[in-house]
């Protein structure tokens, strides 16, 4: 082999040891982690959106501190489908992000067309549905809906004595899969269900929903809404003079809610995946982030600070390559995060156990019977 040959070898397997490099360097090639979130910053649901940014720069803030990565987090103000397609398109293909956090079920669904032809990672901060289940490129560190309905409805059978069930729920996703699966296991209990009431999201009075309801005298209602329509809905019941159990799901752990219902939101039930009865990591994560935004973290913001650790974990470990973050996120085993001891299943999703609380005195209170 002759010197010119040697030197055409060295080079290319320089590029070759270059190229290799940068492919597992963070995004951008600048050292820079770039991560998305698609979230509600405005509107009905700001509450929660600000939550789970919260839990986001919280994450960010201890990442940086720990090892000196740098994270740019960019956010876009999105919720149903026309915002959160446009927001997805722009962070995919003017911004160039990875991973993409969203929390509405009615958004993120139809943002998969968008997102698993592009190879980029969708993660659900909250409980998923099932049209999240099972696709390439997407990921959870919260519980399937269907798993979660379950114990709802068990809990209602075993638990309350119940007989007679009623729904009110959103017409979305979200709606319909906590009203398939708690229907289907309370009627494996034993139960009827005795009244079907879907609604709009953009409905704010429920008082001919609830009179149907009060008529066909339920002893439990299930509720499937959030922030001010809940609240409204547990009003407008007690003033319609429903007095049965309503329960509800671990997103309505809202102090909006509570405002809006005032002292009708007392004996309101809910599921809870509680962070504090959940995790040996809680304790000193709840009080950072009480003393930075002055309130307590509550299940979205520990679901949020969990999923920006994964996903930051993965792109260190890939770069931008999201087959091998797929991958990587994949092999999350009895990982120890502030929401909990979180194993990614087969579906892409974390199973929790679950806890109840009841409002008491103005409070979300665990559970006791």
């Amino acid at each position: 082999m002759n010197k010119k040959t040697i030197w055409i070898v060295v080079i290319i397997l320089a590029v070759v040891v270059v190229a290799m490099f940068l492919s597992k360097r963070p995004q951008n090639g600048s050292g820079v982690v770039r991560i998305a979130a698609a979230i509600p910053l405005t509107g009905n649901y700001a509450s929660i959106g600000e939550k789970i940014k919260n839990g986001l720069e919280a994450a960010k803030t201890d990442i940086e501190a720990k090892d000196g990565t740098k994270i740019d987090i960019l956010y876009e103000d999105a919720c149903l489908p026309k915002d959160i397609t446009s927001a997805v398109q722009k962070l995919i293909t003017i911004e160039k992000v990875k991973v993409i956090n969203q929390f509405c079920a009615v958004g993120i669904v139809p943002s998969l067309e968008i997102t698993e032809p592009a190879k980029v990672i969708n993660v659900e901060v909250a409980a998923n549905v099932d049209d999240l289940l099972g696709k390439t490129y997407f990921f959870s560190p919260n519980f399937a809906v269907r798993d979660n309905a379950k114990t709802i409805a068990e809990f209602a059978a075993n638990e309350l004595k119940t007989k007679r069930a009623a729904f009110i729920y959103y017409n979305t996703p979200f709606g319909k899969d906590y009203t398939k699966y708690t229907s289907a296991r309370f009627k494996e209990l034993g139960g009827e269900v005795v009244a079907d009431e879907m609604t709009n999201l953009d409905v704010t009075d429920f008082r001919t929903n609830l009179s149907k309801i009060k008529s066909l005298k339920p002893d439990v209602i299930f509720v499937t809404q959030l922030t001010g329509a809940l609240g409204t809905i547990l009003k407008q019941a007690r003033d319609l003079g429903i007095s049965v159990a309503i329960i509800g799901n671990y997103q309505n752990e809202d102090p909006t809610v509570l405002s809006v219902a005032g002292a009708a939101a007392e004996g309101f039930i809910i599921s809870s995946a509680d962070p504090a009865a959940l995790s040996q990591n809680y304790s000193g994560f709840s009080t950072s982030f009480e003393a930075t935004f002055k309130v307590k973290p509550d299940v979205f913001a520990s679901n949020a600070y969990d999923a920006l650790h994964l996903e930051v974990a993965a792109i260190k470990a890939c770069g931008d390559d999201t087959d091998c973050m797929r991958s990587e996120i994949h092999k999350v085993t009895d990982y120890q995060g502030v929401s909990g001891v979180i194993t990614i299943n087969k579906d892409g999703v974390a199973i929790k156990p679950t806890i109840f609380k009841v409002v008491k005195n103005g409070a979300f209170i665990p559970y006791v019977k």
